[in-house]
């Protein structure tokens, strides 16, 4: 099954990734087309947990040969893996800015449900008995 990634923040202090990092960043998004470009020296740097350009960055061994490159005094980021069928059903629960993404299951009851009721493929009567099934 394909799989997909979400960094997180493992200890206490909050998600945030160092300014050596920004600027990898921002020149892999440059190098890639993209207009989004965030200031080296902000706290506004917020992508997406999924964002292809840091799963890239944390997972490139050349860039981040002991897996703390993109890290701060107060962050030590992770990666968690999930299988695609939950994609966008993920949240992240803090603590103290200690993060631990889980899948969010009324999101992923919700996508479900709205995949069954928009398959023309097959019938009412199929669509409420796929329902009740998953509902229960």
């Amino acid at each position: 099954m394909e799989k997909f990634y979400v960094l997180y923040n493992d200890c206490y202090g909050g998600f945030g990734i160092n300014k050596e990092a920004i600027k990898e960043y921002n020149r892999r998004a440059i190098e890639d087309g993209q207009t989004t470009i965030y200031e080296i020296d902000s706290n506004r740097f917020e992508p997406d947990r999924d964002d292809p350009i840091l799963i890239a960055m944390y997972l490139d061994k050349e860039w981040n040969t002991d897996g703390n490159r993109l890290n701060t005094k107060h962050s030590r980021i992770n990666i968690a893996e999930f299988n695609m069928n939950v994609h966008g059903c993920i949240d992240i629960h803090e603590y103290d800015g200690q993060e631990i993404p889980y899948v969010n299951k009324e999101k992923l009851l919700k996508k479900e449900c709205i995949k069954i009721l928009y398959d023309d493929s097959i019938n009412d009567s199929t669509k409420i008995s796929k329902l009740k099934t998953l509902i229960n």
